[in-house]
């Protein structure tokens, strides 16, 4: 395409922009109207859709948890009513890592908008679909993330903050004609990542298929079978013996240590509920060990360490009674979706009591190894795939970045009509 003649835009970090464009703000063509604190008490099973901090995030909202209002609420407080496609910002975000990020609303449905929530109202003429790719861009989150205030708590962002953010503004019809392109051209690269991410999907799922298959019926199909008498296993071959995970290895948890004895780099590493956390001067582990992860949303994961280790309060170390094959455990111990098992609260928690009463099928030693080594092969092979997959996802992603960063800033020209 034919690139733009270009100008200084007065501002440093802007650097140089088409002669037809100019530097304006976010308040220049609208304001962005931060929601209401509805009452907790307030909210139903049905009525007006609302949109809360937790259906947010970066790229798309999540409706997995639905909230509602009153219907006459979308009349009482209209000037919270968020139009349809929207520009949503988030204004805090309990998880510091997660950043706050610009979304654009996909559903065509009016909402309205909880506290800690905002939208951009326009109120001068810009087209809304290429604002929402110039928050995508990278100059944009960048120059948004560094007005975060962040605290231990919850980092936050004023609305007057997002306002003052400037930004590369061609005529209108040069807006219309990026949006349109990007439009076309994301839609593309997202159908392709959508494709490929199915992809990493379906071999998650037959690498699961094939574990289980593996560890619950063997790898000889014409050894005679029994029933198991355990609802979750059905039938496993006549020889096997069934036990309970208690009576072949030894569940106890690690020991406690604060942050500050975890460093960058150390004598032994730490591992966690969901594997390395840092290194210390002091193990309590040596040998070659399965780990249960024992609190957060991933308990019940399974991570494999050798060597000598510290084991925090927060895994469970397997140690067996007798000589046994670890890969083989572990992969069992995997296929059981352990994480069934947590208990219900603010923060989740495996309960050991329960899982060291599940009952499990033991092979020979000689069945675990020929076992492991089949699983060995066959996932690694599944993973590599995984793994070219998700390098494709990743430089897709990034074209994507910088495509819209290209057109939103005027490094690639757009036309109107453009294909």
């Amino acid at each position: 395409m034919e690139a733009y003649d270009l100008k200084d835009s007065g501002i440093d970090y802007l650097g140089k922009i088409p002669i037809s464009w100019q530097v304006k703000r976010i308040k220049d063509f609208g304001k962005i109207i931060g929601g209401f604190a509805f009452k907790s008490s307030d909210f139903r099973q049905e009525g007006a859709l609302t949109l809360k901090i937790s259906n947010v995030s970066h790229l798309s909202l999540k409706w997995d948890d639905i909230s509602y209002l009153p219907e006459n609420y979308e009349i009482i407080y209209s000037e919270y009513v968020a139009p349809p496609n929207s520009l949503i910002f988030a204004l805090t975000r309990p998880i510091i890592k997660a950043g706050i990020k610009t979304v654009k609303l996909l559903e065509n449905e009016s909402f309205l908008i909880n506290q800690r929530v905002g939208f951009f109202k326009p109120s001068n003429k810009v087209n809304n679909s290429f604002l929402i790719y110039v928050t995508q861009s990278s100059g944009f989150v960048a120059i948004f993330e560094n007005k975060i205030t962040s605290s231990t708590i919850q980092p936050n962002i004023s609305t007057e903050k997002i306002e003052s953010i400037k930004f590369f503004c061609p005529p209108i019809s040069e807006q219309n004609a990026i949006a349109d392109y990007l439009d076309k051209a994301c839609q593309n690269i997202d159908k392709t990542i959508a494709l490929k991410q199915q992809q990493l999907d379906k071999l998650e799922a037959y690498r699961k298929s094939l574990i289980h298959e593996a560890v619950t019926k063997g790898l000889d199909k014409s050894v005679p079978m029994k029933d198991s008498g355990v609802d979750w296993l059905g039938k496993i071959p006549e020889h096997w013996s069934v036990k309970r995970i208690k009576d072949i290895v030894d569940l106890k948890s690690g020991n406690s240590i604060t942050s500050f004895q975890i460093q960058s780099e150390g004598l032994y590493p730490v591992y966690g509920g969901n594997g390395l956390r840092g290194y210390t001067d002091s193990y309590t582990h040596s040998g070659y060990k399965i780990l249960i992860g024992r609190q957060g949303d991933l308990c019940g994961n399974i991570n494999y360490v050798k060597g000598e280790f510290f084991a925090t309060e927060h895994a469970v170390a397997c140690n067996p009674y007798f000589d046994l094959n670890v890969f083989w455990l572990g992969e069992l111990l995997r296929s059981m979706n352990l994480n069934q098992y947590s208990n219900a609260a603010a923060q989740a928690g495996l309960s050991v009591s329960k899982i060291k009463n599940l009952k499990i099928p033991v092979p020979t030693k000689e069945e675990q190894k020929a076992i492991a080594d089949y699983l060995d092969k066959a996932c690694a092979n599944i993973d590599k795939t995984k793994e070219t997959i998700a390098k494709q996802i990743k430089t897709l992603t990034q074209y994507r970045q910088s495509l819209i960063h290209e057109c939103v800033t005027g490094k690639k020209r757009v036309y109107q009509g453009t294909n």
